[in-house]
């Protein structure tokens, strides 16, 4: 009876859902047995929430077959089952065709995609001439169908509107315009493909490059080695491999690509001649064709033949290509790469400059030694960790240059010149090296043993930009400045100080308190904190008199030259020195009156 078939099919109908595999796929091959009764209820399994479920029940569909076919087509509108729908009329096959051919012209986009989409999986070629009419189709996702039905069926009719195609405005339809070119594989189509090669849309590119590789005609080398370089690794990848089903064409050309100035170009020039089968023979091609393998070790082992190539890498667009170009010319060591690596210690990537000092201290060229000096002030601390490094295995040759640095304004570069003559097994021996080189290792304590020659550095040091050696400097000052006055203001006449300071004795150990007093004349050059606590010990320990007689000696005894803001401080520190003074010997007169009265009173 009608109805003992009926609940017999949703019996079936509901083993579809069941989680073992094997009752579903046996629910199929009943349900499909059944035939025309099981059609709308499997068209409603269609809509399962679960994939495998609406898989079988396509399957289903395909074994009723005919009677399917028009239930199925028109739910190909509905968007929840058009595919599990065209993929059923995929699997009825050939008796599905011409009412899919008709469904076609259906008035819903959804029902012409679905049914583009089911001829597809179909390909029969009765459909080629109806689906060369649809890529005029105002819907775009119909169109992308079609192109994508025609590419399956590779039938040669439909070159023109494919080439048609590739001017469309989606990208998703050129994209597979060219795509089903490349499938037909018809000459006639190579000219618009090289065009479509200059597409805005890299997944055009992507898939127009394949394409030419699948016609594989030599008019597409040129363009296809110019594809090389695209932005975009894919279309790089697919123009290799396209080049590489050219063949030996193409060989010419590829290798000339090797020296190509674009790494991608070179990258991809030694893919396709790989695909080829091509191996160099000649130095320059072998040196070209592993820097754009980029085989850095096997470079390393050809020696000099591959420095000209490497040092044309240090301009990549690349900064690990210029990066490894870089470290190779070091471990070759060549010194024709030294000017070149010289150049790339200005390289705007901080990794490059690292590897450039590196290579110039293996390669240990004198000619190195002031780039590198220069690099020790690089923004980068890994840079000027690499240039230390790279100035202590260049070794003796550094030192006169280094020596000069521990005078360098930077303390940074200062500390590491020292380290670097430290290793170097460099010790000073001349008096201002000495001072020079304590203050640039921050050894403040053997800068203060070093004594009155350590002033004049010192008080250089007080204008550093550094505010922690500017501390550091005025502070050895204080310690230091006991020796100096005690000698200079000892053996100084205060009635005829012009005359006695020209004294030979002295004049030596004057010549640092003549620069002092520069920097009281001109603070905008130093740290005016500092000056300050400096004149400020000077006032105290010297005492006022001499001191501002000292001062007007040297500025040729015209008291304004001396900077207005500190004539009003020295004004202020001699009041405050003489208040002090006061206080002190009235403290003294103080204790001095009670221990009086103490002992009176104890008698």
């Amino acid at each position: 009876m009608w109805w003992r078939r009926r609940d017999k099919v949703e019996r079936w109908i509901a083993k579809l859902k069941d989680w073992n595999q094997d009752v579903r796929m046996e629910a199929a091959e009943a349900l499909g047995k059944i035939g025309e009764p099981a059609v709308e209820p499997l068209i409603k399994a269609l809509a399962y929430d679960f994939g495998d479920v609406r898989d079988e029940a396509a399957k289903a569909l395909g074994k009723i077959g005919k009677p399917a076919i028009k239930p199925l087509i028109r739910v190909l509108g509905d968007s929840v089952v058009v595919v599990a729908a065209a993929e059923a009329l995929g699997k009825i096959g050939k008796p599905a065709v011409e009412p899919l051919i008709r469904a076609l012209g259906d008035k819903d986009s959804d029902v012409r995609s679905g049914a583009a989409e089911a001829l597809r999986m179909i390909g029969d070629p009765r459909a080629v001439e109806p689906l060369i009419k649809a890529p005029g189709d105002e819907n775009m996702y119909v169109r992308r169908e079609v192109l994508e039905a025609l590419r399956m069926i590779g039938d040669p009719r439909a070159v023109e509107p494919l080439i048609k195609a590739l001017g469309d405005k989606d990208w998703d339809v050129r994209d597979k315009a060219a795509k089903a070119l490349g499938n037909i594989g018809d000459s006639k189509a190579v000219e618009p493909l090289i065009k479509a090669l200059r597409d805005e849309e890299y997944y055009v590119r992507e898939w127009t490059a394949y394409a030419l590789g699948k016609i594989g005609k030599p008019d597409a080398v040129g363009p296809l080695i110019k594809a090389l370089a695209d932005d975009f690794e894919c279309v790089r990848k697919e123009a290799a491999w396209a080049l590489g089903e050219i063949g030996k064409p193409a060989v010419e050309p590829l290798i000339e690509a090797l020296g190509d100035e674009d790494s991608d170009v070179r990258q991809g020039a030694a893919k396709a001649l790989n695909r080829i089968g091509w191996r160099p023979s000649l130095d320059s091609e072998i040196s070209y064709y592993f820097i754009a393998k980029r085989d850095w070790e096997f470079l390393v082992s050809l020696g000099s033949i591959a420095v000209e190539p490497l040092i044309k890498a240090l301009g990549d667009k690349y900064t690990i290509v210029r990066e490894k170009a870089a470290e190779t010319l070091g471990n070759i060591g060549d010194a024709s790469a030294v000017e070149p690596l010289i150049q790339a210690l200005r390289d705007t990537k901080y990794s490059v400059r690292m590897m450039a000092a590196e290579a110039l201290g293996n390669i240990g060229d004198s000619k190195a030694i002031e780039p590198l000096i220069k690099a020790l002030r690089d923004e980068e601390y890994y840079v000027r960790e690499r240039t230390a490094y790279a100035l202590g295995k260049i070794g003796k040759p550094a030192v006169e240059p280094l020596v000069k640095t521990l005078e360098d304004a930077s303390c940074f570069v200062r500390m590491r010149a020292a380290e670097i003559l430290e290793k170097i097994g460099w010790r000073p021996s001349l008096d201002r090296e000495k001072s020079y080189y304590f203050i640039a290792k921050t050894d403040w304590e053997s800068v203060v043993l070093l004594g009155s020659i350590a002033v004049e550095p010192l008080i250089k040091a007080l204008g550093d930009k550094d505010s922690i050696v500017r501390e550091k400097a005025a502070e050895a000052l204080e310690r230091i400045c006991v020796q100096i006055t005690t000698v200079v203001f000892g053996k100084v006449s205060t009635d005829d100080e012009r005359t006695t300071l020209k004294n030979p004795d002295v004049s030596e150990l004057t010549m640092p308190m003549k620069n002092l007093i520069k920097i009281l004349v001109d603070t905008e050059s130093y740290d005016f904190r500092q000056v300050e606590r400096f004149l400020t010990y000077a006032v105290n320990y010297i005492g006022e008199k001499r001191l501002k007689k000292y001062v007007e000696v040297h500025i040729n005894g015209d008291p304004d030259k001396l900077h207005p803001n500190l004539q009003n401080l020295f004004n202020n520190l001699c009041k405050n020195v003489e208040m002090h003074n006061v206080a002190s010997r009235n403290q003294s007169a103080h204790e001095t009156h009670e221990r009086t009265q103490k002992k009176d009173y104890s008698n």
